[in-house]
């Protein structure tokens, strides 16, 4: 089957979702269920999706992004979901493993973050934040956390 049906499978217990999920996992360290919300959330799983900012697939890779990561083609779903994947994970790794923080720089660039933890109107100790100021970015973590929750109560995935 095609990846990206395999990543956005109705049965997530088949082999073929089993055995994605445990590559992503063993290669990137990083819930399956997250990398499948993030997909959700940016794209529906659209391996052709394209946002008004550039970025591209089904993990909406801007550019740049994905070159730095090594996609040769952001339409191509492996490349793109196993990009999206390594970038998910150098976020958590940025961040301490703090998954609101990592969402947050995924979607508004780890630059934003990084003012944000310096900002006492955002952050009272340098390492949370208390507050996203971007609307859309605030919701895309509520949006992703949640979906992640879904996922891993329907279909028992961590």
């Amino acid at each position: 089957k095609p990846f990206i049906i395999v990543l956005n499978t109705v049965n997530p217990n088949s082999e073929e979702s089993k055995d994605l999920g445990r590559e992503l996992e063993e290669k990137y360290d990083v819930p399956v269920s997250l990398l499948k919300a993030i997909g959700k959330a940016e794209s529906n799983f659209n391996a052709n999706a394209v946002s008004g900012a550039g970025a591209q697939g089904v993990m909406q890779l801007m550019p740049a992004t994905a070159k730095s990561l090594g996609v040769t083609d952001s339409f191509d779903a492996e490349q793109n979901i196993m990009g999206g994947a390594k970038y998910i994970k150098q976020m958590l790794d940025r961040y301490d493993g703090h998954v609101k923080l990592a969402l947050a720089a995924y979607n508004a660039g780890s630059g934003n973050v990084s003012k944000w933890l310096q900002d006492s109107n955002y952050s009272d100790d340098g390492k949370t934040l208390k507050d996203i100021p971007y609307p859309e970015t605030k919701k895309y973590v509520k949006k992703v956390t949640l979906v992640q929750k879904i996922y891993q109560w329907i279909y028992h995935i961590e």
